[in-house]
């Protein structure tokens, strides 16, 4: 008989019973086992969370300096229409 877990369920009273009867210990040794797997899941969450934030920043960083490189050249321009403009109001 081939006893299956799936997402680390654990198994039904009857299929307990009788691991109980090969080892008493098993339940502990189960909820040991299901703890350690919470307490790593929920350590991977938070490096996942944390790595996210960090590259997050580092892209907002670069949308910000390529932002302000792009509004440079937009006063740069806008200041050179508006010399032109003044110039040829000048010459007339």
């Amino acid at each position: 008989m081939e006893i299956k877990f799936v997402n680390y369920k654990l198994p039904n009273p009857y299929t307990y019973e009788k691991y109980n009867k090969l080892n008493p210990e098993i339940l502990s040794r189960w909820l040991t086992i299901a703890e350690k797997e919470q307490q790593h899941r929920h350590e991977m969450n938070e490096k996942i969370v944390s790595n996210n934030k960090t590259e997050n920043l580092k892209l907002l960083k670069e949308i910000d300096n390529e932002n302000t490189f792009t509004d440079l050249i937009r006063l740069g321009f806008l200041l050179l229409l508006i010399c032109l403009t003044i110039g040829e109001c000048l010459k007339r």
